[in-house]
């Protein structure tokens, strides 16, 4: 009985150590794809995220990430894509879908204000707000959305709270 047990300590012991190396490594290329992006490396950046999405499928940023840095580098529709469809399969929202920094909210409305679907983009970034009041990026992109569709009076209103907030 006590080897039994000493062995599934052991076992034990192994997996929470692979499991904290497998964190460590999307950690750091997460890392090491928000250093690409931000010096305009951006196949390198979505290499890492591709990465990162692979060891960890279950990763919200990481999708975030890679979506939006198709988006930098020009190719709009690709970053769509990525939102909406497989691998993607919206996955940072159904993944933490009450995520306070709302990743997926912000990211999906921003792609839905691309193509115009203004409605669609003002319930996300509704919701991102909702998530995260303090988000003046949200505020204004749903004024924009407003204003696209025409609702001028609701866009002066977000733009102004947008406003009040970065104050």
């Amino acid at each position: 009985m006590r080897r039994f047990t000493f062995l599934s300590m052991l076992m034990l012991l192994g997996l929470l150590c692979a499991c904290t190396a497998t964190h460590k490594k999307v950690a750091e290329l997460l890392e090491s794809g928000e250093d690409a992006f931000y010096i305009g490396n951006y196949d390198k950046a979505i290499a890492d995220y591709t990465e990162a999405i692979r060891i960890e499928p279950k990763n919200a940023e990481a999708y975030f990430r890679r979506g939006d840095t198709y988006y930098r580098k020009g190719d709009e529709w690709k970053g769509i894509d990525t939102c909406f469809s497989d691998p993607y399969d919206q996955a940072a929202i159904q993944l933490e879908p009450d995520n306070a920094s709302a990743w997926g909210w912000r990211w999906r409305s921003f792609a839905y204000n691309i193509i115009s679907n203004n409605d669609r983009a003002i319930a996300d970034y509704s919701e991102a707000i909702r998530l995260n009041p303090k988000l003046a990026e949200a505020y204004y992109n749903r004024g924009y959305a407003y204003s696209k569709k025409g609702d001028h009076d609701r866009a002066i209103e977000d733009f102004n709270y947008m406003i009040k907030k970065r104050k």
